[in-house]
């Protein structure tokens, strides 16, 4: 989950390192360990609704969305950008 989220991130962002990441060229476990640390998830156990909420909190700028499947219409969680 935190690795799918870095990869997003990192393309969002047009991260130079993108097509190493995905290729697996280049080692992005350092990012989702911070990402993990400064958002207070442990994933050891599995993850759930409830981290997806406090990624969604951390990541606020960015809009996280998860498919129960491969259709684009069974959305299982959509946290949406937040405006101030």
């Amino acid at each position: 989950m935190a690795h799918a989220l870095e990869i997003a991130v990192a393309r969002v962002t047009k991260d130079l390192n993108y097509q190493a990441y995905i290729k697996g060229y280049k080692k992005i476990l350092p990012k989702v360990r911070e990402l993990l640390q400064e958002s207070g998830v442990d994933l050891n156990r599995g993850g759930g609704i409830p981290d997806l909420q406090a990624f969604k909190r951390h990541l606020s700028q960015y809009r996280i969305v998860v498919y129960s499947s491969l259709r684009c219409d069974n959305i299982m969680f959509d946290g949406q950008v937040t405006t101030s």
